[in-house]
């Protein structure tokens, strides 16, 4: 066993082996070092997001059992605590600085802090500084300025501004956040559907409205992907603004602001410029005064990125306004952080939280659910499975979609037959909610202009729902559950339908297709899908984009940029919702893909919406999520938290 560990820690990636031959230039002793190790772990705990460590020996190799799941021998806690000792003593000075407070000049590859005995690649520590900086109330970035105002004339504003009939009820917590967003600038995190989007659009409304001179100021909308920045402009909806208001002259200036504003991706925002490898705005050449930031989905942004967009701000805090938009329970940044989790946990007064979903009521079975994923016990869990019936063995005779109401299903597959049960069970996902769309597809004539309204709006916007009503999500991009998999299932399934008559082609009508890279020149981004439509033996991808939906001609893009998306990743299903979920969670034990973010984020796409019901007098909730695993592996995810550690929050 112990010569397992000692092999796993540095081989967990080539890269990595690459990272400490590096560092052996530097300190030519380093290979015959126990402190070559401690790097080693360092290297492997980045790789789960973490951009520093502790020298303490013990907790040290608490976290890497921990990651492993292995214990460590005698021998391997011998040489953990004399590496940390030898980092600890300054024997390796050639790549590891000592540092007292964060201005000191650093030149070598690490740094250990002193005050908390943590070791940090110098980059990281830098962007944490620059994050505590900001944050700090001697930045005058992040003050409290008292209201002027309650959260009731907040409420009374709001609903002057509204339309007649608009289903919008702002909840106390928005009306706070939309009253401290005036005067001061605001964290504003929630979970899915609690209406942060909601809040942004009033915010802004009331601020361009009461200041003048802020109507002139540039409205920046950013996000890690260019998918989420999108989806933030888009969900800003000013069909809920009462239209008498819109005649007014400050209101339409504030209407074409809107308009006008872009949705960047942060990269974009800060004008990444690849010759250079830098970003052109910078700490050196900041934004322009006179600018409102509003960035979403910051639980994605790395520390890197965070910090360099920080560090960009204006010079003078008074002459720009900041908002920034998360979930900190979703899944971190690809890249090395928790920056949002962390600043929230420790700067709680710069935080408005809202906690009531519009997605599902927090009382329903989903709701209850979601809240138990949440907790440190599993018991409530068990309460939800107990209300939905339990697992139960997968039953192809069983009718579970399309449901008539709102429902959760728990399903495992007999161990010794998954994948014929797996094709009986995507049979019937097909037959529920994929048979219908080369049906639909047939309707569209992309060559067609398609006003609102008008016969070919109606189809395209007929097919668009249909493709977005449900969507299978899965942790995994390989193996039998992986999305890879399931795509390839799911168009066998559909191709053979013989009522379809499906012809061979690379592509079929009524196909869903996502982009894995960004298409700048069409501004079209990772994450963004589509429908495939025909005419003439030509093949179109239709999207909607701007409240329009769009055709273009598949020839346009590389062929590797697209891939099947009946099936999606988790991490890509972030920032979406779907009326009808099938969610696979890994069936490994120990897999690094099952735990508890994972299994929220999956969990919190479920849309649950509420449709008249046969009668047409009552109302019925839809949406349904149905979870194949089993009890351990959902316990398993439950219990298992990722944990990043970026020295934010212990700071």
């Amino acid at each position: 066993m112990e010569e397992t560990i000692l092999n796993e820690i540095p081989k967990s990636s080539e890269l990595n082996q690459k990272l400490l031959t590096m560092l052996e230039h530097f300190q030519k002793d380093l290979n015959a070092l126990d402190a070559k190790q401690i790097f080693a772990a360092y290297f492997a705990l980045l790789d789960d997001g973490s951009s520093c460590v502790t020298l303490d020996a013990e907790a040290l190799i608490a976290k890497c059992e921990k990651k492993w799941k292995l214990p460590f021998s005698n021998d391997l806690k011998t040489i953990f605590e004399k590496g940390c000792g030898q980092i600890l003593n300054g024997e390796l000075s050639q790549i590891v600085t000592f540092v007292q407070n964060d201005n000191e000049i650093v030149k070598t590859p690490f740094v250990l802090e002193e005050s908390s005995k943590s070791l940090f690649a110098s980059k990281y520590w830098t962007a944490k500084n620059v994050i505590l900086k900001t944050f700090d109330a001697s930045s005058g970035i992040f003050t409290q300025n008292a209201p002027k105002e309650s959260e009731e004339d907040v409420k009374r504003y709001v609903k002057s501004v509204l339309r007649k009939g608009s289903p919008i009820e702002l909840k106390t917590a928005q009306a706070q956040a939309i009253l401290r967003g005036q005067n001061s600038n605001l964290l504003i995190t929630g979970g899915p559907g609690t209406g942060k989007t909601t809040v942004v659009l009033f915010l802004l409304w009331k601020l361009l409205s009461d200041h003048d001179d802020m109507r002139d100021w540039n409205l920046y909308f950013a996000a890690p992907s260019g998918k989420a920045a999108n989806r933030l402009k888009e969900s800003l909806d000013l069909s809920e603004i009462n239209p008498e208001l819109l005649n007014n002259e400050s209101a339409g200036l504030i209407v074409e602001k809107f308009k006008n504003a872009e949705g960047l991706t942060m990269h974009r925002l800060l004008k990444y410029n690849a010759g250079k490898n830098a970003f052109t705005f910078n700490e050196n050449n900041p934004f322009p005064d006179n600018s409102i930031f509003v960035i979403d989905e910051a639980s994605m942004i790395d520390i890197s990125l965070f910090a360099s967009f920080l560090k960009a701000l204006p010079k003078d805090p008074s002459k720009f306004r900041l908002f920034i938009l998360g979930d900190k329970d979703q899944l971190p940044s690809v890249n090395a952080g928790a920056v949002l989790g962390e600043v929230l946990g420790k700067y709680p007064q710069y935080m408005v939280e809202l906690l009531e979903s519009n997605r599902f009521q927090d009382d329903s079975k989903m709701g209850r659910f979601a809240h138990a994923i949440q907790k440190d016990s599993f018991e409530d869990c068990e309460k939800s499975l107990a209300e939905c019936g339990d697992f139960q063995k997968w039953d192809a005779a069983k009718k579970f979609w399309p449901a008539e109401s709102s429902r959760m299903n728990f399903v495992s597959f007999d161990e010794n037959i998954p994948k014929k049960q797996l094709q009986e069970m995507l049979s019937q996902w097909v037959s529920a909610y994929c048979a219908a769309l080369p049906i639909l597809a047939k309707e569209v004539n992309p060559s067609e202009e398609a006003p609102k309204g008008s016969r070919e709006w109606d189809a395209r916007e007929c097919l668009w729902k249909r493709a977005e009503q449900a969507r299978i999500l899965s942790a995994e991009r390989r193996g039998l559950f992986g999305v890879e998999s399931l795509n390839r299932m799911v168009r066998n399934a559909i191709r053979s339908i013989p009522e379809l008559e499906i012809p061979y082609s690379t592509y079929f009508a009524g196909e869903i297709l996502m982009f894995n890279r960004n298409q700048n020149m069409m501004k079209l981004f990772n994450g963004d899908s589509g429908v495939v439509v025909k005419k003439d033996g030509v093949d179109y991808l239709m999207i909607k984009k701007d409240e329009n939906f769009v055709c273009y001609q598949l020839a346009l893009f590389p062929s590797d940029c697209l891939e099947s998306a009946f099936a999606i990743t988790i991490h890509k299903s972030q920032g979406s919702g779907y009326e009808n979920i099938l969610m696979f969670l890994p069936p490994e034990t120990g897999h690094p893909l099952l735990n508890r973010q994972i299994l929220y984020t999956g969990v919190t796409r479920t849309k649950v919406t509420r449709k008249y019901g046969a009668d047409k007098a009552s109302f019925v909730e839809t949406g349904t999520l149905t979870l194949v695993s089993d009890l351990d592996h959902l316990k398993e995810a439950q219990q298992t938290v990722l944990e990043r550690d970026t020295g934010i929050y212990s700071a």
